[in-house]
């Protein structure tokens, strides 16, 4: 095993060249499972609405003075 730094002085401040002992060998991050779907991402048959602008439509103007 190599000095760590705290035993070798002259190694101290080198984080550069120390390597993590769980990192993945091959660099590739490990399987995650599928990327959650954004709201945005989702077809508009999955959502029943109306769009905003036929939500309102022959309604009276919010503010009436």
């Amino acid at each position: 095993m190599e000095d760590s730094p705290a035993a070798d002085a002259s190694k101290a401040g080198k984080t550069h060249e120390q390597k993590a002992s769980l990192a993945p060998v091959s660099g590739e991050r490990p399987d995650q499972g599928e990327a959650p779907v954004a709201d945005y991402e989702i077809p508009a048959a999955d959502h029943p609405t109306k769009p905003s602008h036929e939500e309102n439509a022959g309604a009276p103007p919010a503010h009436e003075h």
